[in-house]
């Protein structure tokens, strides 16, 4: 069987440094093939000096359609890695019955819950039209926790999989003994250290996660943020915002961080803030409920019902109102289920069998 992945420029390079290796160790006795649509992914790649030897092609739907779509048409099976495609590939992509019968779509937070555009204009419709039209003939749909795929069933008609993405494997965190990793990581700070989301993202709510935390501004408190990527100016916006609000007590992450020191960060956060209603930065959540940080999540956040069935201690947002300073502040009960969450997205021989389900549909 030929399979044929394609990376799009906001999956593309975190999803690619990890995943093919992890597919070409595993899956050799099938004919894995990578590719990217769009330069966008190219130009990103390139600043990060991101080596991508095994990407045999970029599909130009702009200007090479046909070319694009005879590329795709030699593979059995095309696993798209995240929806966020430009509008012309969708189209061309949805039009043809060929091609999306062999359309695997493995879905991104984005992808799935926040992706209809709200504007009024013909583009805007047309956009979300077409956007529907290919979510209903989606053949074969991967959620990448169970949330993903209740929530897809509620809209679409697929056969569906579950298969977390594969990072977590080799990351050292995962690796070390459980009960002397949490001795070690939960020393007390000479601060509280309060992460606001992980990205540049709009839809974290950082400026009302902010406006609500300028009640603890007098304590001794640290305010990470992580605007490495996304929305640039949104994340300039963020920052002014912050050290008005609490000035000299805020630290601004814009430079991509190896896995080692972005590890490293997490290890240090007291306090995680993920003001969001949709599944986002599941890999950092992962790690500091993994190294029993608290973290803060909206209880209408599918995220928030997930890492409840997890048994996991996740704090609702809206309880921030009416807490003072004390409880904020409190230690999680240390949980024994870390070593559960390792197995769900770091186990090898259990992710192995979950991607052979996809790829053998």
């Amino acid at each position: 069987m030929k399979i044929i992945h394609l990376f799009t420029a906001s999956s593309g390079f975190f999803t690619a440094r990890m995943y093919i290796p992890f597919i070409k160790k595993h899956f050799c006795n099938q004919e894995h093939h990578f590719a990217t649509i769009g330069t966008e992914f190219e130009s990103t790649v390139s600043s990060m000096q991101y080596n991508h030897p095994d990407i045999i092609s970029a599909l130009d739907f702009e200007n090479y359609c046909v070319d694009s779509l005879r590329f795709l048409n030699q593979y059995d099976r095309i696993v798209l890695h995240s929806l966020q495609l430009p509008l012309k590939a969708r189209l061309l992509m949805c039009t043809s019955k060929i091609i999306m019968d062999k359309m695997i779509w493995v879905a991104w937070g984005y992808d799935l819950y926040q992706w209809k555009k709200e504007g009024s204009s013909i583009k805007e419709h047309a956009d979300n039209y077409i956007g529907d039209a290919f979510r209903k003939r989606i053949k074969y749909f991967v959620g990448i926790i169970p949330i993903d795929i209740e929530y897809f069933n509620k809209h679409y008609t697929a056969s569906t999989y579950h298969a977390p993405y594969v990072g977590s494997i080799e990351n050292p965190l995962y690796k070390k003994d459980y009960s002397s990793l949490i001795k070690e990581i939960n020393k007390k700070n000479e601060y509280t250290s309060i992460m606001v989301g992980h990205s540049s993202t709009r839809i974290l709510k950082h400026i009302d996660t902010l406006n609500q935390l300028k009640k603890f501004k007098s304590q001794n408190i640290k305010i990470i943020l992580p605007l490495t990527y996304g929305d640039s100016e949104y994340g300039a916006h963020v920052e002014r915002v912050a050290n008005r609000l609490f000035p000299g007590k805020v630290q601004c992450i814009k430079k991509h961080m190896n896995r080692e020191d972005h590890t490293a960060l997490l290890q240090t956060i007291d306090v995680a803030i993920f003001n969001t209603e949709r599944q986002i930065g599941l890999g950092n959540i992962y790690q500091l409920l993994y190294m029993n940080k608290k973290v803060i999540l909206p209880k209408t956040s599918a995220m928030f019902n997930y890492f409840k069935s997890l048994q996991q201690n996740v704090v609702a947002w809206e309880e921030i109102i009416t807490m003072d300073f004390e409880d904020f502040n409190g230690k999680p009960e240390i949980k024994t289920n870390g070593e559960g969450i390792k197995y769900l997205i770091a186990d090898e021989t259990s992710l192995v069998k979950m991607w052979r389900s996809v790829f053998e549909s």
